[in-house]
């Protein structure tokens, strides 16, 4: 990888002060940007601020593993720290950062006790508190943690964290009733807190208040979404090109009646596929529109890996939908992931011909034929994908992936670079300018 320059980390950091503070997904993105460019200590800074607003990112944690276990952070860290608190065992800075520190390697148990230690040292502080709530939580001691973090509530009744954590955990352990109280006042002391707006979404259609569970989903979408594209979280272990794409589901919008479905595109958001689906069902139950509602099934069956239930499915949408391009695309997706190219192809031609001026079916069609070996073919694709869809964003990187690939690299970063230029919190367009400048060294 080539040095970073002042210019190139001032750009990254200014990137970093562009990011949604309450978005989990773009504080892990951003993390993978600043591991990819060699700033590992600036990422894992941002996988810990991910795991914080949302500790269930699994992606996020195994990002930090990887992260620690490339850089040697936190050996350095808890050596550092130690020798701190020898030379002053007083220094509570020290021992919270170290309780953190253990926190994010998994260690809860010795988190758990430097937080005791500081609370006995320090006396009642709120952010000691929500941290000793969560590594209780994590350790799945339940009631240790609903107490400390109702500690923390009580100290510092303006603390909104403290309440969207102790909310969200009162959620899980199902008093739905009292989880509501403490997320209702964690949106009043922070608007924007998407996380806060999701869970309240949750909690409300639990207890069947499903237009203002309606309204809150709304409104974490638009905090947490403002492009309306739902954010991946991206991974570390991942190769870019790697595998078939799994598109943005693109679905017509419903009447605002479908509160079940509301709820389903939520959780299916938030990787609970499970959820989705059991409200994707009761929205078929209540009578919602089928056309809407089916598709959403198929999409969240293609996202949880149930290729042979989404296939299925699909299989009866182009029947049912033959003109509908969404339908045609997404079975190419599924035919794709299966390996099945040649079908998959047919899939993205029809898509492309009911919805010429639309970059996925050709971006996609793009894709499948780089896995045939047809490279010219599949340029020409994503072309025709950027011609049709100037923003295409996806096409753009899935081109100069290709062009990387085919060692073009001035068309290669021309075609990152107009990324970045429209969208300097794309994670993966940064990546691919870091991977060409690594290549012209």
């Amino acid at each position: 990888m080539s040095a970073l320059t002042d210019a190139d980390r001032e750009s990254l950091l200014a990137l970093a002060r562009r990011i949604d503070p309450h978005d989990a997904r773009a504080q892990n993105n951003l993390g993978v940007v600043f591991y990819r460019r060699g700033m590992l200590d600036e990422a894992t800074a941002r996988f810990e601020a991910a795991l914080e607003l949302d500790p269930q990112l699994a992606v996020a944690r195994r990002n930090l593993e990887i992260a620690h276990a490339g850089s040697g952070h936190y050996d350095r860290q808890i050596t550092l720290l130690g020798e701190r608190l020898r030379a002053d065992p007083d220094d509570g800075d020290a021992r919270h950062e170290l309780a953190r520190t253990y926190h994010a390697l998994g260690r809860h148990d010795a988190a758990v006790d430097e937080l005791q230690a500081l609370l006995s040292q320090r006396g009642p502080n709120a952010d000691v508190l929500v941290d000793l709530g969560l590594a209780e939580r994590a350790r799945g001691h339940v009631r240790a943690a609903l107490e400390w973090l109702g500690r923390a509530c009580a100290l510092a009744p303006a603390n909104a964290a403290a309440h969207r954590q102790l909310g969200r955990l009162l959620h899980e352990a199902g008093r739905p009733e009292e989880a509501l109280e403490h997320l209702e006042h964690a949106t009043e002391l922070e608007p924007k807190d998407a996380e806060a707006h999701g869970e309240l979404a949750f909690v409300l259609g639990d207890l069947g208040r499903h237009e203002e569970a309606r309204l809150a989903t709304r409104t974490s979408l638009s905090l947490a979404a403002p492009t309306g594209r739902e954010t991946a979280p991206l991974a570390l272990e991942s190769d870019l090109d790697a595998g078939p794409p799994t598109p943005d589901p693109v679905v017509s919008s419903p009447p605002p009646t479908l509160a079940h479905y509301h709820l389903g595109v939520a959780f299916r958001q938030r990787g609970l596929y499970a959820e989705a689906l059991r409200e994707f069902t009761l929205a078929l139950e209540e009578g919602d529109d089928t056309a809407v509602v089916r598709p959403a099934i198929a999409v969240t069956h293609l996202l949880r890996g149930d290729h042979g239930a989404a296939l299925e499915l699909y299989e009866q949408l182009v029947v049912e939908q033959p003109a509908d391009a969404t339908v045609w695309n997404e079975r190419g997706v599924v035919c794709h992931q299966l390996g099945r190219f040649d079908d998959a192809l047919d899939s993205y031609r029809q898509a492309a011909t009911l919805a010429p001026a639309t970059a996925d079916p050709h971006s996609n069609r793009g894709v499948a034929l780089v896995h045939l070996g047809r490279d010219s073919e599949a340029i020409a694709a994503l072309g025709e994908a950027v011609e049709a869809q100037p923003d295409a964003v996806l096409a753009r990187i899935n081109l100069g992936l290709l062009l990387f690939r085919r060692r073009r690299w001035d068309y290669a970063i021309e075609a990152f670079r107009w990324v970045v230029d429209h969208d300097p919190e794309d994670a993966s367009a940064w990546n691919g300018v870091g991977l060409v400048l690594t290549e012209l060294g």
